[in-house]
């Protein structure tokens, strides 16, 4: 999240959009040996076989429902949906807005990007030191604060070093809002079902992620970037009532 934004700043010195797409196409390309080469090896191969043989699909089933059933999965399921919207709303439109209406030049936004990468790593191992000592509710709540103050702003400031201030400000609540969300998620989970819940909470994030792209795409047909900005604010906002109703995890 920061070296990629700042190598697509660089390559727009010199070489048209297509031209970065093919040169990143090669990214992936390139790391396809190195994966076919560690799949043979004999470490990978065992860690791959550790899955029950003997569970059926209805018995994952049920055993995902049994998981979602407690109020704080379903709030903490709540929250990373309505955070995979807001920023499928972002990623979508924001860099559009930014070009064709503030008149930010591409290889400057993408800058204003790599300082999201560097707030986000750069946020996360004191927001876990933090979290064992105070708890994960108070972190997570106040990443989702500031999300909602920063996408309220981005609606209204046009100046572009305000502008990358609150991209750095968003990158940072990131930060707080992955590791004490997990964090918060491995207190209450028990270790035979950990796979399965990530399982299920990657699913939400992408099915969020589709449903808040598809939303950005629809809504900028009738509205304002600036005002779907602010229904993003609030969309993100209604995590801190869901979160500030949960009690504290116990630690397993």
């Amino acid at each position: 999240m920061m070296t990629g934004p700042l190598i697509c700043s660089l390559l727009l010195q010199f070489f048209s959009f297509e031209k970065i797409l093919l040169i990143a196409s090669g990214i992936p390309l390139g790391v396809l040996p190195v994966y076919l080469i560690l799949i043979k090896s004999e470490g990978i191969n065992e860690q791959l076989s550790r899955t029950s043989a003997h569970e059926t699909f209805s018995q994952s089933l049920l055993r995902v429902k049994k998981i979602i059933s407690t109020k704080v999965i379903l709030s903490l399921t709540y929250g990373r949906f309505m955070f995979a919207i807001t920023s499928a709303v972002i990623t979508t439109l924001y860099g559009v807005y930014a070009f064709n209406e503030l008149n930010i030049d591409p290889a400057i936004y993408a800058l204003f990007f790599t300082l999201r990468g560097l707030a986000n790593t750069f946020a996360r191992l004191p927001t876990g030191r933090l979290s064992d000592r105070i708890g994960r509710k108070k972190p997570l709540l106040s990443s989702f604060l500031l999300f909602t103050i920063d996408f309220y702003l981005l609606s209204e400031i046009r100046d572009s070093v305000l502008i990358s201030l609150l991209i750095f400000l968003y990158g940072m609540a990131h930060g707080i809002r992955a590791v004490s969300e997990w964090s918060f998620l491995g207190d209450i989970v028990s270790r035979e079902d950990r796979s399965l819940t990530n399982f299920y909470f990657s699913s939400v994030f992408d099915f969020g992620m589709a449903i808040g792209a598809t939303f950005a795409g629809i809504a900028a047909l009738i509205l304002s970037t600036q005002d779907i900005l602010k229904i993003t604010a609030l969309l993100i906002g209604s995590n801190v009532l869901v979160i500030g109703r949960l009690k504290e995890a116990i630690r397993q």
